[in-house]
């Protein structure tokens, strides 16, 4: 038995995050759900425009194929009814002009005065008068009506040439737009399929909005571990702590508890057990050692007891409500521990220092 400090400590196991990264998502396409095609390795080093991620364009490209035939057969389709409308256009202004001959010799005809020819001569020269204008009026109705159908019609064919034409650049901007790329130097963390508890691969189907990539901001990193919801309450945020990294387990970081969680939740979709989820920030990063992604070790220094007395914890009992501790000569004495850790336990009555602790061994 001895007195000295005593540091009550949580452990907790994590995963190493930037604090912040540019998340790269599917753009919006007609299809909604597209089919990833092929991407660059996970934790490669990218540079801003480099290609990181390509999706399956083969339906766009059979739209735009035929989207491409139609324009052509609505560009040929409107030439020809163009042409034709023309050709109309023409026939009926020539047969105005003959109408209007024909009126300007019925109109000459009809002025002959009344008194100089037979009176049924003069009265079927008015009605061919008559009948002129009543054939040059019906020419230029006939005209206009002509002029406003294909006019309508011919807009009916613009409006469809447009529209194939907007279907085609739709069709291309999707192609474009399904290559991903790069916006700044980084390395490339590949998105999570969280229900399969794995990283994305080519041919899984994505859609907008889904994060199929991060270039994450090495600057700023933080530690995300899980606390186990029986141990709700041990830990709190602004509690020091100190991070180790699986890849370089004799370098350590100091760290601090940032938040917690509110809500525990379960580890994965098929899991029962359920555990809060701790954000520990990195006073400190370290650029060319850490990524994200790394296994980290979280030690939270909960509490510490100065001049306190430090019982073995290989000498205790602890299988019982009233914990014992076995002596040198072999005898057992109920003891009142305080906190332990791995090692060692805070007595608070039962023992007293210099007295020496048997180590128990297994049955």
């Amino acid at each position: 038995m001895r007195r000295g400090s005593f540091r009550e400590r949580a452990f907790l196991t994590g995963i190493l995050e930037a604090t912040e990264s540019v998340r790269i998502t599917p753009p919006r396409t007609p299809t909604w759900q597209v089919q990833i095609r092929w991407m660059e390795e996970d934790g490669a080093l990218v540079k801003a425009g480099q290609k990181i991620l390509e999706l399956d364009n083969s339906a766009f490209a059979l739209d735009l194929e035929g989207n491409r035939f139609a324009v052509r057969h609505e560009a040929m389709e409107l030439q020809e009814q163009q042409a034709q409308a023309d050709a109309r256009n023409s026939e009926i202004a020539f047969t105005i002009v003959e109408r209007k001959i024909e009126l300007q010799k019925a109109q000459i005809e009809a002025d002959v005065p009344k008194d100089l020819i037979p009176l049924r001569e003069y009265q079927e020269k008015q009605l061919a008068l008559a009948r002129a204008r009543t054939a040059e009026a019906k020419a230029n109705e006939e005209l206009a009506t002509h002029i406003r159908t294909s006019e309508q019609d011919l807009a009916v064919r613009h409006i469809n040439l447009e529209k194939s034409r907007y279907d085609i650049s739709i069709a291309e901007n999707a192609i474009s737009e399904l290559v991903l790329v790069s916006p700044r130097d980084g390395v490339l963390i590949i998105g999570d399929v969280r229900r399969e508890n794995r990283k994305l691969q080519v041919d899984d189907i994505v859609w907008p909005g889904y994060v199929v990539a991060r270039i994450p901001d090495l600057s700023t990193m933080h530690v995300v571990a899980l606390l186990s919801d029986v141990d709700d309450g041990s830990i709190r945020s602004g509690m020091a702590a100190t991070v180790g990294l699986d890849a370089y387990p004799d370098i350590k970081f100091l760290a601090v508890v940032n938040d917690i969680t509110p809500v525990a939740q379960g580890r994965n979709y098929r899991s029962l057990r359920r555990a809060f989820r701790v954000r520990v920030a990195l006073k400190k990063t370290d650029i060319e050692k850490m990524r994200p992604g790394m296994a980290a070790k979280v030690e939270v220094q909960i509490r510490e007891f100065e001049d306190v007395l430090l019982v073995p914890r290989a000498g205790l009992d602890l299988s019982t409500s009233d914990p014992k501790a076995l002596l040198e000569n072999g005898e057992t004495v109920s003891v009142k521990l305080g906190p332990c850790n791995g090692l060692e336990c805070v007595s608070e009555s039962g023992l007293e220092e210099g007295m020496l602790i048997q180590r128990r061994t297994s049955l």
